[in-house]
């Protein structure tokens, strides 16, 4: 079982999926940085629409394209030293415009502009189901392709959309695939008899008759579109095809990240099964918020006698009425032994996930405040990797079979 350090320096992808609302986007962003400290050249792409990475990192906003983030700060004041080559960068993926640049990639410059101009196509890449996941796994294809990065950490949205950008380009594949469209844009079948198609063989004359039989413009804008992008069907097929290797690339990982909230577990399991169904690499899960006891391992909470007798030891109690003093001290039994039963309840969620003895749980404790700076992002860093002095820890941070909560 791999610790989370060597996940972030032996794959060239890691994919964090999960639900909304677990920290998925600051797990992303301190996944990076670690690895950036480390030595890897790093970016961190999301294509959450909710922009919580740029608030993650400290920042104004992050665009559609590569934006390097200074670690100098982190550096000088907090005593934090970069491997030689590491590098943080971060990028926020605007969809549409990563699917328009999939048409850009693949056509001519005035098949292009009358692809990008059509209505049909814009209706099909703002709204097809599939579409923005799959220009966002493009956008990472060609990234990986372009060999300027280590790592690319992916953000993706909540789980429902997630397992759509699973299943994108297989349905895009099928999409170009599918029978009823070949036969509109095939100009002829292979005997050299007429082909029937739509596009070539009803020119404008089909069209415009189209276009007054339905009342509107939508058949001819389709025919207009497909006629366009015929040429590149099966350029787009293929990319479809090394895209779906992508994911299954054995330098692809993915994690899912989740709370101890009991739902939000059950969601990371059903998950987890999921990606298994889809066959692709599962390097663990990251529970952030897990609450932990108070006291240590064994010990009781304090009685509200012992309580009031420590607070009276404290300089200045003695301004207090005894009153004063003997309550503060049952509210402080009180609070400390609600938050213990929450830190068993957050435990007995996370032993759900531990059940299979070949998975990795990686922790990250409960905070009071949000993350909202690098400095912040090198705080959970140092409980996710559990960095101190000697550097991280390189065991698997957490397993059904070695657990110190068992």
């Amino acid at each position: 079982m791999n610790s989370l350090h060597d996940i972030a320096m032996s794959h060239k992808t890691i994919v964090c999926v999960g639900s909304g609302g677990v920290g998925k986007t600051t797990s992303s962003a301190v996944i990076a940085l670690h690895a950036a400290l480390s030595g890897r050249k790093t970016l961190v792409l999301t294509i959450d629409p909710a922009k919580r990475l740029a608030n993650s990192l400290g920042l104004d906003g992050i665009g559609h394209e590569e934006t390097q983030i200074p670690l100098q700060d982190l550096l000088a004041e907090d005593d934090v030293e970069i491997a030689e080559g590491g590098e943080l960068w971060a990028m926020m993926l605007d969809m549409k415009e990563a699917f328009d640049r999939v048409v850009l990639r693949n056509t001519s410059k005035d098949d292009a502009e009358r692809i990008l101009a059509n209505r049909f196509y814009q209706s099909f890449s703002s709204s097809l189901s599939g579409t923005q996941e799959y220009s966002a796994i493009e956008q990472l294809f060609e990234l990986r392709r372009s060999g300027r990065y280590d790592l690319i950490v992916l953000d993706t949205p909540p789980t429902q959309h997630a397992l759509d950008f699973l299943d994108a380009p297989d349905r895009l594949y099928e999409a170009l695939d599918n029978s009823a469209l070949q036969w509109m844009y095939k100009p002829a079948l292979a005997s050299g008899k007429v082909g029937l198609g739509i596009v070539r063989l009803g020119a404008k004359g089909i069209r415009r008759t189209l276009g007054k039989l339905t009342g509107n413009r939508m058949l001819e804008d389709t025919a207009v579109f497909l006629e366009a992008i015929a040429p590149i069907f099966d350029a787009l097929k293929e990319r479809a095809t090394n895209v779906r290797e992508l994911l299954h690339d054995k330098k692809t990982t993915f994690l899912v990240v989740t709370s101890p909230d009991p739902h939000t577990v059950a969601e990371a399991i059903y998950f987890d099964e999921k990606l298994k169904a889809h066959k692709v690499d599962f390097g663990g899960f990251v529970v952030n918020r897990v609450r932990q006891s108070i006291m240590p391992s064994g010990e009781e909470v304090p009685s509200a006698r012992e309580l009031a007798e420590q607070i009276a030891a404290i300089p200045g109690a003695d301004l207090m009425d005894p009153s004063e003093v003997a309550r503060l001290a049952e509210k402080l039994k009180s609070n400390g032994k609600e938050f213990d039963l929450l830190a068993a309840a957050d435990r007995a969620a996370i032993d759900r996930l531990v059940e299979d003895q070949a998975t990795a749980v990686f922790e990250v404790p409960f905070y009071s405040t949000d993350i909202y700076s690098i400095r912040g992002l090198n705080r959970v860093r140092d409980d996710l990797f559990e960095i101190d002095s000697n550097g991280p820890n390189l065991s698997a941070e957490h397993s059904a079979a070695s657990s110190e909560h068992e």
